[in-house]
Formats: C-alpha cells, sequence, structure tokens
C-alpha cells in the first residue's frame, strides 16, 4: 500500500489530557490525494473527515473515533469509474512512557508521545480507510467486465466474438490428434 499525504497530524496531549481520565474530541479533515491498495488506485476529490476523541488512560493515549470520505477507483473487470464510501474507525494507543511495558502488543498496535507531547495519528487514519477499501473493487458483484478479444463493455453491449473462437477452432481440429475422431461423434442426450 502507498500513500500520497502533503503533511503529518500531530495532536498535542498537554493541557487537554495531562490527568488520567481526561477526555477530548478532535474533528477535523485529513489532506490525502490518493492510495494504492491491492490492484487499485483511489483517488479522494475531498479531503477524508474525521472525529476523534482521545482519552488519557494513565500510561497512554488511547485514540478512538471515525472517518468518512469517498474514494474513486475504476472496476477491475469493466473499468467504470465508481465510487467507494468510506466509514472506517479510527482506533490507536500511544504510551506515555517510551519505556513502557509493552509485551504482548505487536508493533502496529501501539506508538509513543513524542518528545513534543504529540501524537502522529497518520498512521491510524490510514489504516482505517484502508480497512474499508476493497482489495478488488468491483462496480457490483455481477460485473460481466470487458470482452477479451474486441474490448466492449459486456455489461453494455453483448458480442459474438467467444462463439466465433469456439467455431474457429472447433474447425481447425488438428486431425492427427487421437481425439480428432469424436468431433463428428453423436453423444445422446439420454441419461
Amino acid at each position: 500500500m502507498t500513500h500520497q499525504s502533503n503533511k503529518d497530524i500531530h495532536i498535542p496531549i498537554y493541557p487537554y489530557l495531562s490527568k488520567v481520565g481526561q477526555s477530548h474530541k478532535y474533528i477535523d479533515s485529513f489532506e490525502l490525494d490518493q492510495i494504492s491498495f491491492g490492484q487499485a488506485l483511489y483517488i479522494f476529490d475531498a479531503n477524508p473527515q474525521y472525529e476523534i476523541a482521545l482519552t488519557n488512560t494513565g500510561d497512554a493515549i488511547l485514540v478512538q473515533g471515525k472517518i468518512t470520505a469517498i474514494a474513486k477507483t475504476s472496476c477491475v473487470r469493466c473499468l467504470d469509474e465508481i465510487q467507494i464510501p468510506i466509514n472506517g474507525n479510527v482506533e490507536g494507543y500511544f504510551f506515555l512512557n517510551q519505556n513502557a511495558n509493552i509485551k504482548d502488543l505487536k508493533e502496529d498496535e501501539y506508538g509513543f508521545v513524542d518528545s513534543k507531547n504529540t501524537i502522529c495519528i497518520n498512521d491510524n487514519l490510514y489504516a482505517a480507510i484502508t480497512y474499508e477499501l476493497p482489495f478488488t473493487p468491483l462496480c457490483n458483484q455481477d460485473c460481466k467486465g470487458l470482452c477479451q478479444y474486441c474490448g466492449c463493455d459486456l455489461n453494455k453491449t453483448a458480442c459474438d466474438c467467444v462463439q466465433k473462437i469456439a467455431e474457429k477452432k472447433e474447425n481447425e481440429i488438428n486431425p492427427n490428434s487421437p481425439f480428432a475422431v469424436l468431433k463428428d461423434y453423436k453423444f445422446d442426450d439420454d441419461d
């Protein structure tokens, strides 16, 4: 996954979260142009909007909230432009002390408050967005895609390319093939 954003979002901890149990809400937008994920490039014409609550748990800052956006991409079958609504959950856990006891946690499950007493939530926002993106975006599950021979959109136009290719192959059976004798064989439709 690659993404293109122009700035990091650093949220100050003090004075809003200096005491255990204190919470503070942030509502803002996240500057994001595009994300490459799976087989697709997702474009954001408008910045994703987030609303998060930060809470001082005593040893860390807990981040919880939502992020919303509309991502544009192309259907991987027919190449039509589609819009993907994003309604993601933002989560994070930032330890106040760099020497905190972090056993039983994976590296991507936590962060640290930096030396300027701020937390950077970019990775948390990216994670919430990408979790909502399909790895293989489709305009709909029944998309027929493009004809591999003439390129027409099979959702909008019917073509006879597959039939023509099958007829051509049927007429081009190798006479030296051991299966060539089956070409004219009439199979019974009886069970």
